[in-house]
């Protein structure tokens, strides 16, 4: 009989295997390019979001005094095109935010 407890102990025991947590503030999977401080721009097959660009989205979303809110909506500038585009932004679960500016610029603000 202890054996066989013994033996369900240790199988259980390699059983429960600890089960790394997602990282839900990192984009899914594709064609992101990390800026730093958790903001990723959208690398597409023509086009891609700048880091210049992606970390200012990043910065006005953090300052927003809507930080929190389901849409934000703001003027970012671009040091890269020297133009300043109208960005929108959804959140995700845990406060994070995929906005999108321009002509394909995502922006993914975990």
């Amino acid at each position: 009989m202890k054996t066989k407890v013994a033996l369900l102990v240790a199988l259980l025991a390699l059983a429960i295997v600890p089960v790394a947590k997602a990282d839900f503030r990192a984009p899914p999977t594709g064609y992101w390019r990390y800026c730093g401080q958790h903001i990723w721009g959208w690398k597409g097959t023509a086009h891609y979001t700048s880091c210049p660009f992606a970390l200012n989205v990043g910065r006005a979303v953090r300052r927003s005094p809507d930080f929190g809110m389901h849409l934000l909506r703001g003027r970012i500038y671009s040091p890269v095109t020297h133009l300043t585009y109208v960005v929108n932004c959804v959140r995700r679960p845990y406060y994070v935010y995929r906005c999108t500016a321009g002509y394909e610029a995502v922006i993914w603000v975990g």
